[in-house]
This record gives structure tokens, C-alpha cells and sequence, in this order.
């Protein structure tokens, strides 16, 4: 009797996992309250109750299960639900207390090192939360944790109070230090995977042709290291811009768009490339011929080049036209103002407003600048970039 008892309990985890995996969650919910109401004391039931409340969004009965389970038996999987569960619910200082048990349990969880970075960057306790991402990284070397700790640093950077100009200057030193080993560590990191998937990919074809099956189809992290890369080179682009290097925040903000032009990152390197080439103010003819603004490239050599020919073969007329047979009718009025157009087309990234009267032409002046976006952004990009690489592991 006890037997088939247990057989039918274990069929009901089968049937709930599979709920589960398909996204029934209501079906896997009720599922696992069977199983409760059959065994009261089974730790595993409450457990994956808990997980199936949460993607139902019901944080309050998730907490519920959970608190259940006798702390006797609370693993340190069991201590990380609790906490993210306190964390959903906005209750960091439970959040906090129950996240380190669960590294007291298994001080060698990323997961759990993660999730406390991120409680302590809500209590904005900056410091302790890199100390937290920078623990996550030693133990499995994922790039993500540093793009955390980077932010970290730009929030306290950005947020910390009675820091003088030259703390400012030394923390921005210092993130942009972190960005470049961040760089340097990510294209390693997908080096090493993408090698890793030729091996896998290569062993899996032999297995296929000696059996006469298909090949398996291999999935990667290869993009969500990419991704992190790409990240890594827009901050270093709004670092350097924020330290007024902006020659270098170009190159940076150029290579960051050359890993993926058509992604959301890219999008956001290409508006801070134009703020950047209006803040370094280059010569009108410089603009033209390297700058990426509005025009493609080679449309703008074509303009640059066609606009000083024209002015080259004006100045010629002018000086030799007592040569041509109509000298005696020559209109200096059109020459001068064919000229002045000619100019203001190659000076127009800079023109902001002409007056005819006194011949002023007012440039524009340059933008209030803040290269970086905004802390929600940033943190919901790396968010985004931290749950794609979740999702591949």
C-alpha cells in the first residue's frame, strides 16, 4: 500500500514538472496541492508549489509554502526562493537575512552571491553589492557579474554623497579600468564558447554518422557573451565621454556598433556617437568626412568634395573672366551669393541661425551632455542580458 502510494506521488511530480515545463501553471499548482494534501510534510511539494506561485505572480501564497517547510530542513535552494521571494515583495532587509543563509548552505552559488548583490544595490549599499557580484563572478567566471559590478560603481559614482571633483575623477578612472577588463574578459569568455561549440558540434556529427541519425541541434551562449560585450563597449563610450576623452569614446562607441548594427545597444551607441562628434567640435570639413551624422560616408565625401570644387571653380571665373567672351556682362552679385551658399552647405552642421541684415551667422551651441543613461536603463539592459544568459545555462 505504501508502495504504490509513493508510485502515485511520483507520478504527480512527473505530471506537475511537465505542467510546469509546458507553462500550465494553474494545472501544476493544483497538482502539488494534491501531493500536499496526500503527504503534509513533503519538502519537495511545498518547494515547487512555491516556484509555481511565483510564476503566477502570487508572491504572498508562494511565501506562504515556503514558510511551511520546517527550517530543519530548508536547503539552500529553499533559503534563495524565500529570498526572492521577499525581494519580489519589496522586503529587502528579509531578503537580505535570507539570502545569506542560503550562502551560509552553499557559499558557492552564483545565483545566490547574485541575488544579493542585487538586494544591496536596492538598500544602495553600492559597495557591498560589488563585493557580492565580484563573489558571483569568482565562482563560474560568467562576465554578466562584472557588468553588475561596473553599474554598481557608476551608481556610486553618480549618487554618493560629499564627493569632491577628484573622487569623481578617481571613480571614473577606475570604472573605466573595470569596462576595459570587463571587454577583454567577455571576447575570451566567447572565444572559449565558441570553441567549445565547433568540438561539441564536431563529436556530435561523428555520433551521427556512425549511427545514420541527424545531427543534434547545439544551442550556445555565444550571443549573450556577445551581447555583454557590446554592453561593455557602450559604457566604456559614455565613460569616456564623462571624462572628456572623446576621441576614444568615438572609437569605443564605432567598435560597439560593429558587433550587432541592428540592436537595441547599437541604436543607443549611434544617438551618443552624434552628441560626441558635436562636443568635440571639429572643423566643418573634418564633419564632413568623418563624422557618421545623418549622412552615410561616402554620400558626404561626395557633398564635401563637389561643395569645394564648385567654390575652387567660382574663384577661377572670377579671376580669369575677362578671358571669357562675355566679361563685359558679368553679375558679381550672383557669383557672391552662389559662393555663400556653397559655404553654408559646407558649414551647416554648425549653422544655427543666418541674419542677412549684418551678415551674422550664429553656430549652435552645444547640449547639455550627459553621456550615460538613465540608472533604469542601464539596469533594466543588464537585467535582460543576466535572464538570456539564465535561460541558456
Amino acid at each position: 500500500m505504501v508502495k504504490q502510494e509513493s508510485k502515485c506521488i511520483n507520478q504527480l511530480f512527473i505530471e506537475g514538472k511537465n505542467a510546469r515545463v509546458n507553462k500550465y501553471f494553474e494545472e501544476a499548482k493544483n497538482i502539488y496541492e494534491t501531493i500536499i494534501q496526500n503527504d503534509p510534510n513533503c519538502v519537495e511539494a511545498f518547494n515547487n508549489l512555491g516556484v509555481t506561485l511565483c510564476e503566477l505572480g502570487r508572491y504572498r501564497r508562494a511565501l506562504e509554502a515556503y514558510l511551511r517547510i520546517n527550517e530543519n530542513f530548508r536547503t539552500a535552494q529553499t533559503w534563495y526562493n524565500i529570498s526572492l521571494v521577499y525581494y519580489y515583495l519589496r522586503d529587502f532587509d528579509q531578503a537580505l537575512n535570507c539570502i545569506q543563509k542560503a550562502i551560509e548552505h552553499d557559499c558557492y552559488d552564483s545565483a545566490a552571491w547574485d541575488l544579493k548583490g542585487k538586494i544591496q544595490v536596492e538598500q544602495e549599499d553600492y559597495q557591498g553589492a560589488m563585493t557580492s557580484f565580484n563573489q558571483a563572478f569568482s565562482t563560474d567566471g560568467e562576465p554578466q557579474f562584472l557588468l553588475w559590478d561596473a553599474y554598481c560603481l557608476y551608481l556610486q559614482l553618480e549618487f554618493s554623497k560629499d564627493i569632491d571633483e577628484r573622487t569623481q575623477r578617481k571613480l571614473l578612472h577606475i570604472l573605466i579600468r573595470r569596462l576595459e577588463r570587463l571587454k577583454e574578459i567577455s571576447e575570451d569568455y566567447h572565444e572559449r564558447n565558441i570553441s567549445k561549440d565547433k568540438n561539441l558540434m564536431s563529436r556530435e556529427e561523428d555520433s551521427a554518422t556512425q549511427i545514420g541519425g541527424s545531427t543534434p541541434q547545439n544551442s550556445s551562449k555565444s550571443n549573450s557573451d556577445c551581447e555583454i560585450c557590446q554592453q561593455s563597449l557602450y559604457y566604456l563610450g559614455c565613460s569616456y565621454s564623462r571624462y572628456k576623452d572623446y576621441s576614444t569614446a568615438i572609437d569605443k562607441l564605432e567598435q560597439c556598433i560593429q558587433k550587432d548594427p541592428g540592436s537595441m545597444v547599437a541604436k543607443s551607441a549611434r544617438k551618443l556617437l552624434k552628441q560626441s562628434w558635436i562636443q568635440i567640435k571639429p572643423s566643418p570639413l573634418k564633419w564632413w568626412l568623418q563624422s557618421s551624422l545623418y549622412l552615410n560616408r561616402r554620400m558626404k565625401k561626395f557633398v564635401a568634395i563637389f561643395t569645394l570644387t564648385m567654390l575652387i571653380l567660382i574663384v577661377i571665373f572670377i579671376l580669369f573672366h575677362p578671358l571669357f567672351v562675355w566679361k563685359n556682362r558679368v553679375e558679381w552679385s550672383v557669383y557672391i551669393f552662389v559662393a555663400s551658399l556653397l559655404l553654408i552647405l559646407l558649414l551647416s552642421p554648425g549653422v544655427e541661425q543666418i541674419k542677412a541684415k549684418d551678415i551674422e551667422i550664429k553656430m549652435h551651441a552645444s547640449p547639455p551632455f550627459n553621456p550615460f543613461p538613465s540608472p533604469a536603463k542601464m539596469e533594466d539592459d543588464i537585467g535582460s542580458m543576466s535572464r538570456k544568459n539564465n535561460e541558456t545555462n
